[in-house]
């Protein structure tokens, strides 16, 4: 409306000055007409917001608008449901500001309660309809959902909610809660009744219980008399439980005197009502009260409630009395606990209360066990056992240290209890599992000694007799264990538990739940035997590769584990061990995206180190290098573009990220060590200086007498030489990033140039290449026996076409990477590959002919019958080597030759 314009725009957050006929309002408490009786300020613009709320609210509930009240037709056809949700919430923001700037609660809340009972009144039900809706204990319990509605009397309730809430968070306006009308108490004291829907129900004991703040006495003197008249009544006792279910969302404090005196007697008051109370539902609620003011009262992480419980206790009258209501309470309740309906919510008062009351009364003995009762309450119905699962669980979790400091004995009595009753050797339920690990976990948090040697340990044995899917509980909650627990106390544990967790990742016909639970465990549980934990983690390694997704990515965590162990020496481990599986033939190109991964991972994960490892070793990290380069040219061979782009990124991200920066650092190391050495060459300093240089570098070299010294200085100079002589070539720089590679199947152009064009920079990494490829194709055509068939199959399908275009390409790659005989004088750019290619094409047109006519062997692959050049591959690794050589010559367009050729890169 025109008139609260400037309200629309003040309640975004900012302070906008309303208009001059308002601030003159303000300034003049006279500006108001006495004769309308509204004394208080601004009262008129408070009038035209209380009428939006109420335009708001209807659309908001869809109701048609009253005759009293004109509604702009165009403002309802603009608005949808979500803009009259921001509507609202910008006028619940306006009246937070106007009261907290100006007062005048009680004049809000009653135009509100106007509101509502205008909106919407109490509802008309018969006898038979309001008994129908009385609570029980076999009602589902209220959700988050059920505590929101879109009803008149839910939504004023909101609105003052928010307002008051408001109020109370800041210190400078808590105090005009205590200008909140008792209308507004018993506005929402009404609200509470069991004929209203859960949510106003809850907006109602929202709004009381920040009232409870300042009127606490008032609140709950009312609750505790209706308590006192319908105890022992049936229908009055589940009538009256849904008004005290708002009683544990109250504010309750030993501040003053006067909330000491009173919470004290509300106290005793509520423990008298407990003998009447027959009800369950009400018995519920009660329990619930109980705990909700107990908790509030003996919070010990809060250091108000501390001091405050310190100066309630000075008072040894007003600490007895309360003691012995607590002890009463905890009493009755156990009483309670033995009727089967009520066992339930009876035990989860009791082992609550013990968690939140003193020492003395937790290590009474006189005090029923309540962990008895959960344990009886595993042999009931399966809804009721999960129940009381949980209740272990939560006991575990919030049962106090100083506790468990006092009653060690008792407490480890107490876990060998819920060893024998929960884990047995039978398979337990599907939904069971992850609070037994929680609970085993918790157990050894708790006690880890005896959750380790008399739990986990007979579990684990290979002939315990427990069922796969309880020892995959016990490896899983393991694992939790080993990474929360601090490293030097589990390595203590290495001993026992290491060298039966191995056989289950070293084992291969574990199953998948067992396999994957044991790799979550390590290295964290490992063999102590640091050789065998290195043969362990190639086991991991190959489960890298494994069919199911959860296991390889379990196995791929594990290795980063195992690499924060020793950083430097186990990650160079690892990367040898995956370039070793990515030369491998056999792998599938998924398995080469898969491995690829993994490795950019460790590269990635190593940097989070804090502080960074110290890389000493530079013949390590170089071969390193090497191989990673030299895998990258065998799989540039792949006919698949992506297989390509694949390695190249992995091959990049190594390059930048870690070797260009690694062996700059590595020569430095060596400039040190050769200041060593030139230290004992010249003998100007006598063996301790030595010494002492060492002290700062510990991996360098440590002669143990002075007759190795000048040997082991010549060693570090050399090397330091060595490394500083070399030139350091990135086979990154030569090859581009591919990041729109074509999609040819032939070799690429890059990878011919590195052949050709710059053979003797990477030299080394090509002959590495060399005689894997080499070894390989004599492996795919060499004949054994009648019974084995070489692997060397090109199918008339997409996949035999592309280990045919694989094979093509590899064998180029041998081919280019051979050099000239020493005779001829031709150019290695010169070599004609489409002679090469038409060769090639001859030889898949023979295999394939060689699949169509059937010999005495079948289908056997009779290499034999090929053409030349293959025909010589057949036997002997002497007569593999002249194939090579003839594939030279007929590259190189050259007449047979008899002389001797020179020395070419030899298999691996």
């Amino acid at each position: 409306p025109p008139g609260s314009r400037w309200l629309q725009r003040s309640v975004h957050g900012c302070r906008v000055k309303p208009p001059a006929s308002f601030r003159a309002m303000e300034t003049t408490p006279t500006a108001a007409p006495a004769a309308v009786g509204r004394p208080h300020t601004g009262w008129w613009v408070l009038d035209d917001v209380m009428r939006q709320i109420k335009d708001i609210v209807m659309m908001k509930c869809r109701l048609q608008p009253g005759a009293d009240h004109k509604k702009d037709p165009k403002l309802a056809q603009s608005m949808d449901q979500t803009d009259i949700g921001i509507s609202l919430d910008l006028l619940q923001s306006w009246l937070i500001r106007f009261a907290s700037d100006n007062g005048n609660i009680a004049s809000i809340c009653n135009s509100m309660i106007t509101i509502a009972k205008t909106l919407e009144g109490r509802p008309i039900l018969s006898r038979k309809a309001s008994l129908k809706l009385l609570p029980s204990t076999s009602d589902r319990k209220e959700t988050i959902d059920d505590q929101r509605g879109n009803s008149p009397t839910y939504l004023i309730l909101d609105t003052l909610v928010r307002m008051l809430e408001a109020l109370k968070a800041d210190d400078q306006t808590r105090g005009l809660l205590a200008q909140a009308p008792a209308s507004l108490i018993d506005f929402a004291y009404a609200k509470l009744e069991h004929i209203y829907s859960p949510a106003v129900r809850h907006a109602a004991g929202r709004c009381l219980a920040v009232l409870s703040t300042c009127h606490v006495v008032h609140i709950t003197s009312r609750f505790a008399s209706e308590l006192h008249q319908c105890a022992g009544n049936d229908i009055r006792e589940r009538e009256f439980a849904t008004k005290q279910r708002a009683v544990k969302l109250f504010y309750f404090s030993f501040e003053t005197q006067t909330t000491r005196e009173h919470t004290l007697s509300y106290i005793v008051k509520l423990s008298e009502s407990l003998k009447k109370a027959l009800r369950g539902v009400l018995r519920e609620e009660l329990c619930a009260t109980f705990l909700a003011i107990f908790t509030q009262l003996l919070d010990k992480s809060d250091q108000k409630r501390v001091r405050q419980m310190n100066t309630f206790s000075k008072s040894e009258e007003n600490l007895k009395k309360f003691w012995s209501v607590f002890e009463h309470v905890y009493n009755t309740v156990f009483k309670w606990a033995k009727k089967d309906k009520h066992a339930l919510f009876c035990v989860n008062y009791l082992w609550q209360a013990a968690c939140v009351a003193n020492t003395n009364f937790y290590t009474n003995k006189k005090r029923g066990d309540f962990l008895k009762l959960i344990i009886q309450g595993f042999s009931r119905s399966r809804e009721f056992r999960y129940e009381c699962l949980k209740m272990v669980r939560d006991f575990l979790k919030a049962v106090p240290e100083e506790f468990l400091r006092v009653t060690h004995n008792e407490f480890t009595d107490k876990l060998k209890l819920i060893r024998a009753k929960l884990f047995n050797k039978s398979a337990p339920q599907a939904e069971e599992v992850p609070t037994l690990i929680s609970i085993l976990y918790l157990m050894g948090r708790k006690n880890i000694h005896f959750t380790i040697t008399e739990t986990l340990l007979p579990m684990l044995k290979r002939r315990s007799g427990y069922h796969s899917s309880m020892r995959a509980v016990a490896l899983k909650a393991l694992a939790r264990i080993s990474e929360d627990e601090d490293r030097t106390r589990m390595d203590s544990y290495l001993l026992t538990i290491g060298p039966e967790l191995a056989p289950y990742i070293e084992e291969e016909k574990n199953e998948n739940v067992l396999l994957s639970s044991a790799l979550q465990c390590f290295p964290n549980v490992r063999h102590p035997d640091m050789e065998r934990v290195r043969q362990t983690s190639e086991h991991v390694g190959r489960l890298t590769l494994h069919p199911d997704r959860e296991i390889a990515h379990t196995a791929a965590v594990a290795l980063q584990r195992y690499m924060v162990l020793e950083p430097e020496e186990n990650l160079i481990q690892i990367i040898f061990f995956f370039v070793d599986l990515l030369c491998d033939f056999t792998i599938q190109p998924q398995q080469i995206l898969k491995t690829c991964h993994n490795i950019s991972y460790l590269f990635t994960a190593i940097e989070d180190i804090k502080p960074r490892p110290k890389f000493r070793h530079l013949n390590a990290w170089i071969t390193m290098r090497e191989h990673i380069e030299g895998m990258c040219l065998m799989w540039m061979c792949h006919p698949e573009a992506w297989v390509r782009r694949e390695v190249l990124r992995l091959l990049h991200q190594s390059t930048r990220q870690w070797f260009s920066h690694i062996e700059p650092e590595i020569v430095a190391h060596l400039k040190r060590m050769e200041t060593v050495a030139q230290t004992f060459l010249s003998k100007a300093q006598k063996e301790s200086s030595y010494r002492d240089l060492l002290q700062e570098e510990p991996n360098a070299y440590s002669p143990r007498d002075t007759e190795n010294v000048n040997a082991v200085a010549r060693k570090a100079a050399s090397e330091r030489r060595a490394a500083g002589s070399r030139k350091t070539y990135f086979l990154s720089d030569y090859l581009p990033d591919m990041a729109e590679d074509n999609k040819t199947m032939g070799l690429h152009p890059a990878l011919r140039s590195i052949l050709t064009e710059h053979y003797k920079k990477f030299s080394g990494v090509i002959t590495w290449t060399f005689s894997r490829m080499y070894k390989r194709i004599f492996d795919l055509f060499r004949k054994t026996d009648r019974k084995s068939e070489p692997e060397l199959r090109f199918e008339p399908t997409a996949e035999g076409a592309g280990q045919y275009e694989l094979w093509s390409n590899q064998l180029q790659y041998l081919c280019l990477a051979l050099r000239n005989p020493a005779h001829t004088k031709s150019d290695p750019r010169d070599i004609n590959v489409d002679k090469y290619d038409t060769i090639v094409e001859t030889v898949r047109d023979e295999i394939r002919r060689s699949r169509t006519e059937k010999t005495g062997q079948g289908h056997h692959h009779d290499v034999g019958q090929l053409r030349p050049p293959l025909t010589r591959m057949r036997m002997s690794n002497q007569q593999v080597t002249d194939f090579f050589v003839e594939c030279h010559r007929i590259l190189h367009l050259q007449p047979s030759v008899t002389t001797r050729i020179p020395a070419y890169p030899t298999v691996a």
